[in-house]
């Protein structure tokens, strides 16, 4: 399942894919395999080739963009250019953040039209449940199907 957006900022993302190319730089093994599994030029290359010639940001970028399901990081610009402008929507943004900001009856009305949401990752890669601070939006998301035991 791909990545949901967090932001349209295209600058938000910007330290997390930093962040990424350097873990990867430093051999963390699941920075690694981000890359080998989310941009062709890493696809067959070994674990200490990735490690002694580092990703870079954009190379970053571009694996962000394909683990949120598009083509490349342009595409992605472009959409989120369009969720800024209104020419697009993008409902996981503001479900998150009414999960974030505790208001359950907006995630409740967000879940009743996209329900798919309940367990969809952000960008930031934690799902709703991980996002929630009180016991009613953990309740509430329970009851429209969230899962338990997904990782972020």
């Amino acid at each position: 399942m791909p990545l949901r957006l967090y932001s349209a900022n295209l600058e938000f993302h910007i330290p997390y894919l930093q962040r990424l190319a350097d873990e990867a730089s430093a051999g963390l093994p699941e920075a690694v395999d981000r890359f080998t599994r989310g941009h062709q030029k890493f696809a067959d290359r070994a674990f200490s080739d990735i490690v002694s010639a580092p990703p870079t940001l954009e190379d970053a970028q571009e694996v962000s963009a394909r683990e949120h399901g598009f083509a490349s990081w342009q595409d992605m610009a472009d959409q989120c250019h369009a969720i800024t402008s209104g020419e697009a929507d993008e409902p996981a943004i503001d479900f998150f953040r009414a999960v974030e900001g505790n208001e359950t009856d907006t995630v409740a009305d967000c879940l009743g039209r996209h329900p798919d949401l309940v367990n969809a990752v952000a960008s930031t890669g934690k799902a709703p449940l991980h996002k929630s601070t009180t016991r009613e939006m953990v309740q509430l998301l329970l009851g429209h199907g969230a899962d338990a035991s997904m990782k972020h």
